[in-house]
């Protein structure tokens, strides 16, 4: 197997790096919440098929009200679609 990486990273570049790392942390820190490791481990996860199932039910909840749970909070639901949404957006590589 060939290796690809061939030219090093300078370390100006990886301070660089850090410091816009730590620019984004602090950021999202207002919004982001402290989990236990087991909350964490227990908490459904969100990946491509996820998302677009909850994206599409989302969609739904706002075209057919009547068939939306009373349970479900569709303020707090547009957050947190907006939010995974976004920061989804955020954390994918160009």
């Amino acid at each position: 197997m060939e290796n690809k990486h061939v030219t090093p990273i300078p370390p100006e570049v990886l301070a660089q790096a850090q410091k816009k790392i730590n620019e984004a942390i602090e950021l999202l820190a207002p919004y982001m919440l402290p989990l236990t490791p087991t909350e964490r481990r227990n908490l459904p996860k969100m990946g491509d098929k996820t998302l677009s199932f909850v994206e599409k039910a989302h969609e739904y909840s706002h075209h057919y009200p009547a068939l939306c749970p009373s349970y479900i909070n569709i303020e707090e639901f547009d957050t947190d679609v907006t939010d995974a949404t976004g920061l989804r957006l955020c954390f994918t590589a160009p």
